[in-house]
Parts: structure tokens; C-alpha cells; sequence
């Protein structure tokens, strides 16, 4: 921890200096308002807006293949980085920068050469689009486990992979949320670590429906069931992020414990390829509502 001396400024007025590396971070300059709360003996400073300042940054990406041409995108993207420069070698890094932009909210190619690549940001983010596009996670989540077990309750199911294409979606919406966590922040330290995994386990959980209905194409009727009971799991899960409730919460646990016991017993009965599959997958995404349970908890203290 820092300590800085308070000055004697004026009739009854004291200052203290803000620390140059914090003002160079936020961009803060002479003139501009600053956000002062007090939490009991701690004294809370942070920009009027919420905003860091845009980062630019140049990338050398010569010799990666190019899935981790998108990676590092990304990774730069969820950073916060507002510009950024990559120094490409081949056709398929070009490529990969065109297939990949398509999924980072706001990001648009500004410039395009033999050798480099330049994204950048042309739309800022808004905190009523991140609470919005939270809500909206869920919901594509929901429907992708309510659609399916749907489907799989069916003596013959349609294909299940444009359900699973849905993830694609997830994945755009939780990139765009966690850029705006670690730009704008606009909420409390410790909530918006709790945000962050929540987000985090939030496009884990559509991967794991993705792998499931990319791997799995018929069940028998109970592992249909259970599919059904994991659905019903995850909406009362998306009830209570929203409504807090300490008996429903306690329910939803004590649910999922009865669904991985009946999982673990049903296993060794099973001799078919997609039941075993589904039943694996359907126990991950159990774990997943309850991992999501934890912080959403936390949140609350």
C-alpha cells in the first residue's frame, strides 16, 4: 500500500495528489470530475465515467497457426485494448483476422495490408448493454437446453447441431461482456470478479450443451428425462440470479446432488454410445449450475 501526505489548501480544505500511473491509466486530466464514496474509514475514488482509455497495440503473430491468430484477438479484444496491430506472414492469418472479427462486438478491420492487419474499435459499450446482454446469455442458454431435451424426448429427433451452433452466439455476447468489465467497470471491485467468472463459466456451460448435441443424436426415454430435469435445473438457476432466494437456492443444490446420484447409478446400465456421451455431459453442465450458484452467492454477502 501507498501513502501520500495530505496539504493544507485553503479554509478547511485538504488535498492529496492521485497517483500518475492511476491518471495515465483512466486518461484523467486537469478539469475532469472524479467519482468520491466513502465506505466506512476507506475513501473510494474512480472516474465520473468508468472508462479506461483506450489501449493501442501492435502484435507480432508470424509463425502462429491461425486458431491462435483468433486467440490473441481475443484475448486483446476481453482486455480492453481499443486498436491493435497485427503483424501477419501468410494467407491463412488473414483469413483467420476476416472469420475472426465477425465475433468481437464493436471491432471492424480499419486497415489491411501484405503484412499487417489493424482492428479496432468503432462502437463504445454501455452499461445498460452489458445488464441487457447478460440477460440475453441466459437466455440463448436456456433455449438451448430446453430445445434439446426437447428434441432428444422425441422417438426421432432432428439434428441437433443448429442448436448447437447457438454457442457461437454465447461466445460473442461473453467476449462483449467481459470487455466491458475490464474497460468500464461501473460496479464494485469484488462484484465485477464475481461477474467475471460468472461470465466465464456461463460460455463454459455452452460449450459443454455444443460438445453434447455435436456428439450425442438419439437417448433412451429416462436419459431424456434427466435432460429434461437438467433444463428445469438451469431455469431456476436464471430465476434466482435475478431473485435471490435462500430456500430456492438450498432446492436447487440438494436437486442436482439427486441428478448426479441417479447419473452415477444409471452409467454402468448403459451400453449405447450417445446415452453414455449425454449422461457426461449432462452431469459437467450440473456442475456448472452449481459453480455458477457459488458466486452468484457470493454476490450477495
Amino acid at each position: 500500500m501507498e501513502y501520500r501526505k495530505v496539504i493544507h489548501q485553503g479554509k478547511g480544505t485538504l488535498t492529496m495528489s492521485l497517483p500518475s500511473k492511476w491518471t495515465r491509466e483512466l486518461g484523467i486530466t486537469p478539469g475532469d470530475e472524479l467519482g468520491v464514496e466513502q465506505r466506512g474509514l476507506q475513501l473510494v475514488v474512480s472516474p465520473s465515467v468508468g472508462r479506461r482509455r483506450g489501449k493501442k497495440t501492435e502484435i507480432d503473430l508470424k509463425g502462429l497457426s491461425k486458431g491462435l491468430v483468433y486467440v490473441v484477438m481475443n484475448n486483446c479484444y476481453i482486455r480492453g485494448d481499443d486498436e491493435v496491430k497485427l503483424l501477419l506472414d501468410s494467407p491463412e492469418q488473414h483469413q483467420a483476422v476476416l472469420d475472426g472479427i465477425s465475433q468481437l462486438i464493436g471491432f471492424e478491420i480499419v486497415e489491411h495490408s501484405q503484412k499487417s492487419c489493424t482492428i479496432a474499435e468503432l462502437a463504445l459499450s454501455e452499461r445498460e448493454e452489458f445488464d441487457t446482454l447478460l440477460r440475453r446469455i441466459f437466455l440463448i442458454l436456456l433455449s438451448m437446453a430446453d430445445d434439446g431435451a426437447s428434441e432428444l424426448a422425441k422417438k426421432k429427433p432432428a439434428p441437433l447441431i443448429p442448436i448447437a451452433q447457438r454457442d457461437h452466439t454465447v461466445n460473442k455476447l461473453v467476449a462483449y461482456c467481459l470487455r466491458v468489465l475490464n474497460k468500464k467497470g461501473g460496479v464494485d471491485v469484488n462484484k465485477a470478479m464475481h461477474l467475471y467468472t460468472t461470465l466465464t463459466l456461463l460460455e463454459q456451460l455452452g460449450d459443454q450443451y455444443s460438445r453434447f448435441y455435436h456428439e450425442v443424436n438419439a437417448v433412451k426415454p429416462t436419459t431424456a428425462q434427466l435432460c429434461r430435469r437438467i433444463a428445469t435445473l438451469l431455469r431456476q438457476f436464471y430465476e434466482l440470479f435475478y431473485t435471490f432466494n435462500k430456500t430456492k437456492a438450498s432446492a436447487i443444490k440438494d436437486e442436482r446432488d439427486r441428478l448426479r446420484k441417479e447419473i452415477n447409478t444409471t452409467f454402468p446400465k448403459l451400453k449405447t454410445r450417445d446415452d453414455l456421451l449425454a449422461l457426461h455431459h449432462l452431469r459437467q453442465i450440473g456442475d456448472l449450475i452449481i459453480d455458477l450458484q457459488k458466486f452468484q452467492m457470493a454476490m450477495q454477502i
